[in-house]
């Protein structure tokens, strides 16, 4: 789920193959850092990364194509998918931003909608802590892993948010046309590594797939259909990279990835953050991180809040890796990483707080590439509005944070909708819609008729802008990257992405806003009815926990008895409430705050916390769901540290005893 951007490199060489550069720049835009946050301070001298220049990928459509297959394959299993916002939010500040003078840590993950939770909360205590038994830490783990991912122990707390790096390249391989198990290094034909992984299927024959990897990673393009490299050819590359070389008749994408290098387990660093007690100790935990990269944020009761970003970065000989890369040579192979060392980190910064919600880590001053998919930092602008206009707020407040549901982007959008459209050709319906909108407060809350007329428009809004000249892959899912294109195209109002290329007529900005409104209306009303005051954006945007086995058998009984749902939801992509929904083709929530923790360093035992589902995985458990309706409604729980509050509040007690 936190390693998607192979997807967005077949995305963009995709979009090259139909579309001039700079049409396909439109769709990418940068950072804008003039606007939205950076986790850290620009460090170091001016510095910008090689930059590989986007050419045409015309010749690239079929293994491209074939390569989406398989990652819509893995996604429907996931959760995550193009354009997908799934990461997280965290922020700690220091006691003189605090209601209690001590420092605080917020900290809530963005991950699929699943049943039960992925997440297990837990507390390790040694009866007495000592050098053999060092651990007295609680918070959150994955059932089964050893100690406290997210978490606080006596001394320091720490948050997640992923980084999203740029840790995935797709290679073009060049395959020998007499041999399908070799492929071309530097003018060589070399031998793949191959296997064969015999999937076993239930009621049916075993399924044996063949498994290719080169010298950057097993082949992905041919995966699904099980198609021979040499069945296709791929003529006209063009001097794809710039050095002239054409493109090979035989030919196949490999995927190069930190996850499948060997790196050390995630468990190292998770146990050595467990017991540390101090930044230091911390940051040197925290290094050992290689994939996937997060945002690790702390505070301590010291006083003290930090960050560090760690993770397996790689250095790139040239290019970006924004597009797949000839793999016959070694033009554009992987030199290195960032030095750990030099990775971005900060300690007590003087604003006296530290935001992340994977927004851009640094600015272009950094001495070395990170990616240029960041989230475009709508909700980390959101939050850090909310902490530095609210200084001294306390627990509760900082919940309200957590679930605050405010749409940036619609508070942009809306004056040019409004603008746009003449009230005297409405009809009564519309008109009421339209004046719904008109007073909305940007809440996309699941009671607001404000925040469903929205979002109706925007889903319909994307539809008519770019349906008309992009393929399904490439339509838009909604989310940070697609409100900032949009932000940019509401500026040009003659921009030809706004014109229909199936009509005869060239439309404009505001025609699309226009029809946008009104085919929004159209589906509202076929959901929901005639009448706009009972129309709520928790009607459309609803939720099913789904077990991601037996949930999704497609027998209703059992799905029934496995799943829970479907509950109206607030929130929306892009606002610190994040719960993700696919724009073309649903409002169904797909990705959600999995939970929300909220740590008082001056007294631990006030902090508080909640999972969306609950701590048994038994159906018919009574807590099996009993956490969703308090985080559905941004509610939390209190989060136990002393001992004796522990044992007072205590269900049941099992002792596992040595034999012997």
């Amino acid at each position: 789920e936190l390693g998607g951007n192979m997807n967005d490199e077949v995305m963009r060489a995709m979009a090259l193959a139909t579309h001039p550069p700079e049409r396909v720049a439109q769709l990418y835009p940068p950072y804008p850092g003039d606007r939205h946050p950076y986790i850290v301070p620009a460090i170091g001298e001016e510095a910008s990364p090689a930059d590989a220049s986007l050419q045409s990928t015309a010749s690239l459509t079929e293994p491209l194509k074939r390569t989406a297959d398989a990652l819509e394959a893995i996604f429907a299993v996931t959760g995550g998918g193009p354009d997908k916002n799934i990461g997280s939010n965290s922020w700690a500040l220091r006691g003189e931003l605090t209601a209690t003078g001590a420092p605080m840590l917020m900290n809530d993950p963005h991950l699929g909608s699943l049943m039960p939770s992925i997440w297990y909360q837990v507390g390790l205590h040694c009866r007495t802590v000592t050098d053999d038994c060092p651990f007295d830490v609680t918070g959150f783990s994955f059932a089964g892993v050893p100690g406290v991912i997210i978490g606080h122990n006596a001394d320091i707390a720490w948050g997640f948010t992923n980084v999203g790096p740029d840790v995935q390249d797709l290679y073009i391989e060049r395959i020998n046309p007499d041999d399908p198990h070799q492929y071309e290094v530097n003018g060589e034909w070399v031998d793949m590594d191959v296997r064969v992984e015999t999937i076993r299927v239930a009621g049916g024959e075993d399924v044996d797939l063949e498994v290719r990897t080169t010298r950057h990673g097993p082949i992905v393009s041919e995966i699904l259909q099980y198609v021979d490299a040499t069945s296709s050819s791929w003529k006209g590359f063009e001097e794809f990279d710039g050095s002239g070389v054409g493109a090979p008749d035989d030919h196949a994408l490999a995927l190069r990835w930190t996850g499948l290098e060997d790196v050390p387990s995630i468990a190292g660093p998770i146990m050595a953050i467990n017991v540390a007690s101090n930044f230091d100790e911390f940051r040197a935990a925290a290094l050992l991180f290689s994939d996937p990269a997060q945002n690790l944020l702390y505070a301590d009761t010291e006083g003290n809040i930090g960050y560090q970003m760690p993770g397996n970065i790689p250095i790139r000989a040239t290019g970006d890796g924004s597009i797949p890369m000839p793999g016959w040579t070694d033009d554009h192979e992987w030199t290195g990483y960032i030095p750990y060392d030099e990775l971005p980190w900060m300690y007590n910064p003087p604003t006296g707080w530290i935001v992340t919600a994977n927004n851009a880590v640094i600015d272009d001053s950094f001495d070395y590439f990170i990616t240029d998919d960041w989230s475009r930092g709508y909700r980390a602008r959101r939050i850090v509005d909310l902490v530095t206009s609210n200084p001294g707020i306390d627990l509760a407040d900082h919940a309200t944070i957590q679930f605050d549901s405010y749409d940036l982007s619609a508070e942009y959008a809306v004056p040019y909708l409004l603008d746009a459209i003449d009230t005297a050709s409405l009809t009564d319906q519309e008109r009421e819609a339209l004046e719904r909108l008109a007073t909305w407060d940007y809440q996309e809350f699941a009671g607001s008729t404000g925040a469903a007329v929205w979002n109706a428009t925007w889903k319909h809004l994307l539809e008519v802008t770019f349906h008309d000249e992009l393929d399904e892959f490439l339509w838009p899912r909604g989310g940070q990257r697609w409100f900032e294109v949009v932000r940019n195209l509401l500026q040009q109002p003659d921009d030809t992405y706004w014109d229909d290329v199936t009509t005869d007529v060239v439309e404009t900005r505001d025609d699309m806003l226009r029809t946008a409104f009104s085919l929004a209306i159209t589906d509202l009303g076929d959901r929901l009815g005639g009448d706009v005051s009972s129309w709520t954006w928790g009607d459309i945007h609803t939720i099913t926990l789904t077990n991601p086995t037996l949930g999704r058998s497609g027998i209703g009984l059992i799905e029934d008895r496995f799943n829970r749902g479907p509950f109206p939801a607030s929130g929306s992509e892009s606002v610190p409430n994040a719960m993700g929904w696919d724009a073309p083709y649903s409002y169904e929530v797909d990705w959600i705050p999995s939970m929300r923790m909220l740590v008082d360093l001056g007294d631990l035992g006030n902090s508080r916390s909640i999972q969306s589902t609950g701590q048994s995985g038994h159906t018919d458990h009574p807590h099996y769901d009993d956490m969703a309706p308090l985080w559905l409604a941004g509610e939390t729980a209190p989060m136990l540290w002393e001992r004796t509050a522990i044992e007072a509040d205590a269900e049941g007690t099992l002792v596992l005893v040595p034999a012997g």
